[in-house]
């Protein structure tokens, strides 16, 4: 039996690459199911029911489905929970970057850059680093916003868990966030503003 040839560094470089994008596309689906079992669990609706409701919600607007939920109940405004929102929002962003503009991959480093030069329009190219470490901050922060998710899911279920349960997930969410997007100037900014003004919930028309 012959030996097998020992990969090059190169090539363990790439399928170290791949298999933590692999993982971060993995988690945060499992963040998107989540969203709207929380979203589920805060607007009170039956499991059977659901689907036929919320089928097809997006992450943002799940996010503000359970914001304005949790107003019209009285709730007080939770910095907490906008943490965590805030930070959903970025690593959004950056997977959503990453999977629509692919990575142009350093074999040799296993870095690589993330680039939207051939489709943006003038002024609005976006351009930033992602590797196998970039690849697992985003991980860790997806699972400590789950963590905190899960707070928030209990404290909204008709039978409350034990009064010991309550903040223990949100604990291992307080760590500061591993991921910050690199600092783009104001084609950035600009690219915010737009996804934030259409993000916003229209007004249904008055007829």
């Amino acid at each position: 039996m012959s030996e097998q040839n020992p990969k090059s560094p190169e090539l363990q470089n790439i399928e170290a690459y791949w298999t933590a994008l692999g993982r971060f596309a993995s988690q945060f689906s499992q963040l998107e199911r989540q969203l709207q079992l929380y979203l589920m669990i805060e607007a009170g609706v039956d499991f059977k029911l659901a689907p036929a409701i919320f089928s097809g919600v997006k992450i943002d607007a799940a996010k503000s489905y359970i914001k304005r939920l949790r107003e019209l109940k009285g709730r007080a405004e939770d910095e907490f929970l906008n943490r965590l929102f805030a930070q959903i929002s970025i690593v959004t962003t950056a997977r959503n970057d990453i999977l629509h503009y692919g990575t142009s991959l350093d074999a040799k480093t296993g870095e690589g850059t993330v680039s939207a030069a051939i489709m943006a329009m003038p002024g609005r190219q976006i351009q930033f680093p992602v590797s196998r470490a970039i690849l697992d901050d985003l991980c860790a922060d997806l699972n400590a916003i789950g963590s905190g998710l899960i707070d928030f899911m209990m404290e909204s279920l008709p039978e409350k868990p034990p009064a010991e349960f309550m903040g223990v997930f949100r604990k291992a969410a307080q760590n500061p966030w591993r991921y910050a997007p690199p600092q783009q100037g104001h084609t950035r900014q600009e690219r915010q503003k737009g996804a934030k003004k259409q993000q916003r919930p229209q007004k249904p028309s008055r007829g």
